[in-house]
């Protein structure tokens, strides 16, 4: 009985690691080929400015544009705070 349960849960453990694989890689698939991601690592502000991203915008192979700014804060609550 022990061996039963334990061949079961291997072989369920694995079809459900199949599934979660398989569902990644097709929504990883439906993003398309025609999806194109630039990052700047850049900490100067400077270096990428309003003008490129309307050049951007203007080329005939483009689609859509949306900028995102993202970054690190500390939170701050009377004496406590978290980053």
């Amino acid at each position: 009985l022990g061996m039963i349960i334990g061949v079961s849960s291997v072989i369920i453990l694995v079809s459900i690691s199949q599934g979660s694989s398989k569902q990644i890689s097709d929504q990883i698939g439906e993003l398309g080929t025609n999806l194109l991601t630039v990052n700047f690592y850049n900490t100067d502000s400077s270096s990428f400015k309003e003008k490129d991203l309307s050049a951007i915008k203007e080329l005939n192979s483009v689609k859509e544009v949306a900028p995102i700014v993202s970054g690190r804060v500390t939170v701050k609550n009377g004496k406590t705070s978290s980053e």
